[in-house]
């Protein structure tokens, strides 16, 4: 890949593009998904009930103060829904020899991207169906004093055991590499 290619100031000296991808936009359905829409629903039809009845009575104060739950609900069926399919759209995947690279660019937000060094510390797993995701790294979120641990890979690709061959190989050469002769 040479500068022209958008990669100047971001590959290294001697680094390659050895895959790039996107993820297939959709749908996925995974505990947090459920537990966001159901907690969301309960927050959005609670607050709809406590403000239909201030409305029946009149109270306009009150039901103003229930907009904001309502608004908070709704924000979480749309952050379990809606959110994830648009952020895909907007998410590229490249992998080199010597790192993996997720990049955003939603519109109105920061670009963003994140690289993670493949090396052989890292566990790279492969979840296959329809849609394959590529884990390759850990990352760890800290709520409530506490840390929670996440895969972070290439979710929702087509091509999921190419890619998971690449990573391998990457391991495989940092793990045993090609010794010098002397002479």
């Amino acid at each position: 890949m040479t500068a022209r290619d958008g990669w100047d100031g971001i590959l290294e000296p001697g680094e390659t593009v050895l895959w790039q991808g996107q993820p297939v936009p959709g749908f996925t359905l995974t505990a947090r998904t459920i537990t966001m829409f159901v907690f969301g629903l309960v927050f959005s039809g609670s607050a709809w009930f406590l403000i239909t009845i201030m409305v029946s009575m009149d109270e306009v104060l009150l039901w103003m103060l229930g907009l904001p739950f309502l608004a908070a609900g709704l924000s979480m069926i749309a952050g379990a829904t809606v959110w994830p399919p648009y952020l895909q759209k907007y998410t590229w995947y490249t992998l080199t020899q010597k790192r993996a690279m997720i990049a955003t660019a939603v519109p109105l937000l920061d670009r963003r991207l994140d690289t993670y060094p493949i090396s052989t510390e890292n566990e790279i797993a492969l979840v296959d169906g329809a849609l394959q995701t590529v884990y390759f790294a850990t990352g760890v979120d800290r709520r409530d004093g506490q840390e929670v641990s996440f895969k972070i890979g290439f979710e929702r690709i087509s091509d999921g055991h190419k890619v998971y061959r690449l990573l391998c190989d990457i391991q495989a050469k940092a793990q045993y590499p090609r010794q010098r002769r002397n002479r």
